[in-house]
């Protein structure tokens, strides 16, 4: 799993995230969210920057106690979505993108095959480098279109939009 983010009109951070040895999974925890990306990333986009405003959808780890005291704590103001519009935020096409990127660079990746470590670290270099590809149009876009999914919520009253 990654975490990546973009602020304005500028890619900003991506890291992987690591299975939590803890969890009962091992899957991705809020305390590896913490540590791996918002301690590691937020600060440098965030601090000093009080009129920006840090935007995540709602999905149960990211409403992990320890993360919203650590936001909390550090100021950062969090947008609050509205219930059931998750598909409001933008970096889910950013996230589209960049899978789209991926197999572009690196169509080998349908077939790969070999020992597990290998391939993972083969992806992660792939993902890294179609993570530098994202073009800034593609994010003014993104951007740009803000308006018109927030009007887009408003006529549906919060229900289900295009986006």
């Amino acid at each position: 799993m990654f975490w990546g983010c973009f602020g304005g009109r500028a890619m900003m951070g991506l890291t992987d995230l690591p299975g939590d040895p803890e969890s009962k999974r091992g899957g991705v925890t809020g305390r590896v969210i913490l540590e791996c990306a918002f301690k590691k990333i937020l600060p440098q986009i965030l601090d000093g920057h009080s009129d920006l405003i840090f935007m995540q959808d709602s999905a149960g780890v990211h409403q992990r106690k320890e993360l919203v005291v650590w936001l909390e704590e550090k100021g950062y103001r969090v947008m609050v979505w509205p219930p059931f519009s998750p598909d409001l935020n933008p970096i889910e096409h950013v996230w589209a993108e960049l899978k789209k990127l991926v197999y572009q660079l690196h169509p080998e990746l349908y077939t790969i095959e070999g020992p597990e470590d290998v391939i993972v670290e083969k992806i992660k270099g792939a993902v890294y480098e179609a993570w530098e590809q994202i073009s800034d149009k593609f994010l003014y876009s993104l951007i740009d279109s803000m308006h018109e999914r927030v009007k887009a919520l408003r006529k549906a009253r919060g229900g289900y939009t295009r986006y």
